[in-house]
């Protein structure tokens, strides 16, 4: 009952509208004539925003039923299927006995196709964008246990909080020995000091190896130490040496504890054999030393959690490339039935909204993409 009175006080108002015949009725449809014109100008660039905001305004200066259709149409290009499935039924509404009404009904049905899928996608965004924050919260819990189980696995302070490197030996190998062995510390979380000693108590130090007094060694370790660790690398070649083979002997001194070696053998001692020579021996001093395991294990656990990082973020980018390539494979939109329908209908009338407001008294149902009626 109120969908029937509300039809025909539509009706009634059409007519009202329709029978005026005011200068100020005749103004308002020349102003509404100058709006459509330029929205279907606008409308056949692509333009439809303005398009739509111009049919408004016509609309309002002079509500012809079929800029209610237009109105629909800038709303279906602009992909607001529901308002395009409002306005076409709006304009059906006023002219149930339109000519082309199965085109538009069918436009309708179109925009009600395209509304679920938009709802669905929306629907299905919502989900993912949801996924993807808990993902996030779940790898930001990860990241803080990762840390604080770090920082507990931290050497405390009067350990080894700061490590210093001494080479001794052979001059031309002291560069690259001093390189790998303070990246070995590095990559294991060790603080190092640039200069554990003044050069006096160094040359000290290194003459106490010489003659290999580790007593006087560590003597002038535990005294003249500006570093809670020392780690002195002994290089040493053979006379005429033309295959490169470099013994290394390393000293790992720690603040109150006995200090430990490692020798190590590098035959034809590149850089690649030089770092497995070096990381061999650096774990097995740390090992001995007994405060090395923990960043030890540490340094283990931080490669695995890494190593796990980055295969869940090859895992989530699968899974992404994934959904756009199920995107890419949906219909086509030309081998859908409403696409053609459109077509059709946009074929039909080119030039109908302007023969609205053109000087006939003939009544001009909307007929594609522009469409539109006049009421003289």
């Amino acid at each position: 009952m109120h969908r029937t009175t509300t039809f025909l006080l539509q009706v009634a108002a059409i007519v009202f509208a329709l029978l005026r015949s005011d200068p100020a009725s005749a103004d308002a449809k020349a102003d509404a004539r100058v709006q459509v014109i330029a929205a279907d100008k606008h409308f056949k660039l692509g333009l439809f925003v303005e398009a739509l905001d111009e049919y408004s305004k016509a609309y309002q200066l002079y509500p012809a039923p079929p800029l209610l259709f237009n109105i629909g149409q800038c709303h279906r290009n602009l992909k607001d299927w529901e308002k395009a499935i409002f306005f076409f039924e709006g304009f059906l509404s006023a002219r149930p006995d339109a000519k082309n009404r199965r085109q538009i009904e069918d436009l309708i049905r179109e925009s009600q196709v395209e509304l679920g899928k938009q709802r669905a996608d929306e629907a299905r965004r919502k989900a993912e964008d949801a996924k993807t924050a808990e993902d996030a919260r779940m790898a930001a819990e990860a990241e803080a246990a990762r840390r604080a189980a770090e920082q507990n696995n931290r050497v405390r302070p009067g350990d080894e909080a700061t490590v210093g490197v001494v080479v001794m030996g052979e001059p031309t190998m002291h560069a690259p020995v001093l390189a790998q062995v303070q990246g070995w510390l590095q990559d294991h979380r060790y603080a190092l000091i640039a200069a554990p000693f003044a050069t006096s108590e160094s040359n000290r130090l290194v003459d106490c190896l010489v003659i290999e007094d580790m007593t006087c060694a560590r003597a002038v370790f535990e005294s003249e130490s500006r570093s809670d660790t020392v780690v002195v690398a002994r290089v040493e070649t053979g006379p005429g040496n033309q295959t490169r083979e470099v013994g290394l002997t390393t000293y790992w001194f720690v603040r109150d504890r006995a200090p430990v070696v490692n020798n190590r053998a590098c035959k034809a001692c590149r850089d690649e054999a030089l770092h497995a020579a070096v990381s061999s021996m650096m774990e097995a001093l740390a090992q001995s030393s007994g405060v090395g395991v923990q960043r030890l294990e540490a340094a283990r656990r931080l490669e695995r959690d890494q190593q796990i990082a980055v295969t869940r973020r090859a895992e989530d980018e699968r899974v992404r490339e994934g959904r756009a390539e199920r995107g890419r494979e949906r219909e086509p939109v030309y081998r859908t039935w409403w696409f053609w329908s459109a077509v059709g209908a946009a074929a039909l009338a080119v030039g109908g909204t302007a023969y609205y407001f053109s000087g006939t008294t003939t009544v001009v149902e909307p007929m594609g993409s522009l469409g539109g009626s006049d009421w003289r």
